[in-house]
């Protein structure tokens, strides 16, 4: 009878352990069904305690023996019958071998029982309770290491790559948003609410028709993934390019959308890029178009010059020629007189074949220097314009620059004086040279009535917007820019900057 209040208190023992590791188990159970959405859970309701997954996990540690809080994995419905089979058989066997021996005293039949009990029961407990429950641990322990790995790989992934994650829900109407993808725009994470209508607020409204047309034709099944580029408003006001791509992952029986997943990549620097080049690419049509206007314009003018001044001193030369060859001058005076005119008619046209050249390339610009050619320039231009004083500042002791910027300053300093002449009705122009030991320096500045330089770019007929590009383009051409500063009322400045080397 003592034996078996023994076999019962051991028996009472091992069914609190079995249920410990029923309800340990249970707990294991949910922690790793929610594993899944562990951190969208937390980022949803915005707490500050978040845990990783290696933390939670840590809390679920069991010792095989039953003093942690958690358990190593073993079904539980496997683990029962195996004990009472285990405790069952024994204890028969225990039975069965004290019933061969003669009768002993109660304390030694106690002491007996207990010690066979405990020989039969550790190897059994060791190979079939034991063994498996750590083996079982292991594996369950390795697969939960390499979840937590992935885990770690997509979130330095989206890192990386500068994405930010959502996941749409559409049975509970929510939508979450991975902090990166709200810092994309400038929120903390956790300050924009996690529904659709948050996301629907922030994006552009020239974009949104465009954005939900993609989006429908996803969620219809008319498209494998959904994918679009559209503006969205960030927290100081301003916009930025988004590139948002996705998929419906689960689907209803009648194909109805469920869940949803996705990335928002920040592609704002590449948009801009790629709105420069598009200018850029407008830029240089509008330039080619301007050559080739400036072309026909500059044919015209050179040819009106040949007609109107080459023509008539021709016809003139050819008349004195003719009436000397047919002898139609009889006195000595009237022909030294006749010679003359003629020698002064082709002066005039050496002149004005000396004049055409200047206004193609200035020969002088290769003899003699840039300061030299824009001081006759400017006194040419004063000579023409009439009440417009044109001012020349430069250095006194400028060493020559290289010919190809040379030619640059003439042609920028030519085409930012005719402009103003043309269309700012200046009394006065400035021009200004500063040399440095790596720069070469123009201000170009007028008091006349200006221009709004942002109309004036958007223009695509204003002679002074092709004027600009044309400066602009060549000044690149030497790796030199310009810069424009106009006030409608208050005049224009041009400033060049130049790259040189002098040795």
């Amino acid at each position: 009878m003592y034996v078996m209040k023994i076999v019962q208190q051991f028996v009472i023992v091992i069914m609190k352990e079995v249920l410990h590791v029923w309800s340990a188990f249970s707990q294991r159970k949910v922690s790793e069904g929610m594993i899944g959405s562990f951190s969208l859970n937390n980022s949803q309701k915005g707490s500050k305690k978040n845990k990783s997954i290696k933390q939670a996990l840590s809390d679920l540690d069991y010792n095989v023996f039953g003093t942690a809080h958690s358990v190593p994995g073993l079904s539980p419905y496997k683990l029962l019958p195996l004990l009472v089979v285990s405790v069952f058989c024994s204890e028969i066997i225990i039975m069965f071998a004290l019933h061969l021996f003669p009768a002993l005293p109660t304390i030694t039949e106690a002491f007996v029982d207990a010690t066979m009990l405990l020989v039969i029961l550790s190897p059994t407990f060791y190979f079939f309770h034991y063994r498996p429950l750590v083996a079982h641990y292991i594996q369950r322990k390795n697969i939960i290491d390499q979840l937590v790995e992935s885990e770690e790989q997509l979130d330095l992934t989206l890192d990386a790559v500068n994405d930010g994650l959502w996941d749409w829900d559409f049975k509970a109407e929510s939508i979450y948003f991975s902090p990166r993808w709200e810092r994309m725009l400038g929120y903390e994470p956790g300050s924009i609410e996690p529904k659709v209508s948050s996301w629907d607020a922030l994006i552009h409204l020239s974009d949104k028709k465009k954005v939900f047309r993609d989006l429908d034709d996803h969620l219809l099944g008319k498209s494998e993934y959904f994918e679009s580029e559209y503006r969205m408003k960030t927290k100081y006001g301003d916009w930025r390019w988004i590139l948002t791509r996705g998929k419906v992952v689960t689907r209803d029986l009648e194909n109805t959308p469920l869940r949803a997943v996705g990335t928002n990549t920040d592609i704002h620097s590449r948009k801009v890029a790629e709105e420069g080049l598009q200018q850029r690419e407008k830029d240089i049509r509008r330039l080619s178009w301007q050559l080739i206007e400036s072309s026909e314009v500059e044919s015209k003018r050179l040819a009106q010059d040949l007609h109107d001044d080459f023509g008539q001193l021709l016809t003139a030369l050819k008349l004195g020629v003719e009436m000397i060859q047919n002898h139609q001058i009889k006195e000595e005076d009237e022909l030294q007189f006749h010679c003359a005119r003629l020698l002064g008619t082709v002066d005039r046209m050496a002149a004005s074949l000396s004049h055409v050249c200047d206004n193609l390339r200035p020969v002088m610009l290769d003899d003699i220097g840039l300061i030299a050619t824009l001081k006759w320039f400017v006194k040419d231009m004063e000579q023409q314009a009439g009440t417009v004083k044109i001012n020349l500042e430069s250095p006194a002791d400028q060493k020559r620059l290289p010919p190809d910027v040379e030619l640059v300053c003439f042609r920028i300093c030519q085409e930012a004086i005719n402009n103003a002449l043309k269309h700012a009705a200046p009394t006065e122009i400035n021009v200004k040279f500063r040399f440095g030991s790596k720069t070469a320096t123009i201000l170009i500045s007028d008091n006349g009535k200006g221009f709004d330089l942002k109309k004036l770019k958007a223009s695509e007929t204003s002679h002074w917007g092709f004027g600009l590009l044309g400066m602009n383009e060549r000044a690149a051409a030497v790796d030199g820019y310009v810069g424009i500063d106009s006030t409608p009322g208050k005049g224009t400045r041009v400033e060049v900057v130049l790259p040189v080397f002098i040795d």
